[in-house]
């Protein structure tokens, strides 16, 4: 009875086994070797290609793309010297994100699944400031610009815009303190705020005619300041 017991969980074991087994994918990975003495990698699970590398003659990892389930190309990513090109895609085929960076640079550019350019991002290094120098720009799905951000070493500029394009919004910050607001309307000034870094403030309104409407201001202090 005892060995009769025995056989059966043997049995179930070997079962449970090849059911686990069977279960496992199977990666493999193949070697294109070319004239030049370039080669690429190619690797497939279960006779699907997820990954390809291609390499120089010299052994030096040169580009490298990822695909889905599908086979369709999900990123790309080429090496050039200390340059690297990422490039992320849409199920469409379209680029979703292409960026371009090194230890001294980054440049983005993000798309919707049109194609339109949603937002472009840069930073480089200013050796002459010893600062990052940045810029980022966001559209809307007509291609119109919607804002706008500038920083350096002298401080930070932002812009807004309307769904048209037309400037709505200007705000300066400088490094050493001061800083200003304008509004705008159809493209003219309503009004423009201005602090300085003592705290002393002014405000100017505008008429649609551009004359002033409106101004007054304050000292570093709180008190009225007499314009």
């Amino acid at each position: 009875m005892l060995r009769k017991r025995h056989f059966v969980w043997l049995l179930v074991a070997a079962l449970l086994l090849s059911l686990s087994v069977a279960g496992l994918a199977e990666t493999t990975f193949d070697r294109i070797d070319n004239a030049d003495g370039s080669y690429a990698l190619e690797r497939r699970t279960d006779g699907v290609l997820e990954a390809k590398s291609y390499y120089s003659a010299d052994d030096k990892l040169t580009q490298h793309e990822n695909y889905d389930a599908a086979g369709l190309l999900t990123s790309k990513h080429v090496y050039t010297g200390d340059t690297t090109r990422s490039t992320e895609y849409y199920p469409n085929g379209k680029i979703r994100i292409d960026a371009t960076y090194n230890d001294e640079m980054r440049e983005t550019t993000w798309y919707n699944e049109e194609g339109i350019i949603t937002r472009e991002s840069s930073r480089v290094y200013n050796t002459s400031t010893d600062f990052w120098d940045e810029k980022s720009t966001e559209y809307n799905a007509q291609g119109n610009i919607t804002y706008e951000e500038v920083r350096n070493a002298e401080g930070r500029k932002s812009t807004s815009y309307n769904k048209q394009g037309n400037i709505t919004r200007e705000r300066i910050e400088n490094a050493e303190g001061s800083k200003s607001t304008t509004y705008y309307t159809n493209g003219s000034v309503r009004s423009v705020y201005t602090g300085q870094a003592d705290g002393s403030e002014e405000f100017t309104g505008y008429y649609l005619d551009g004359s002033i409407s409106e101004k007054s201001g304050s000292t570093a202090d709180g008190g009225e300041k007499l314009i």
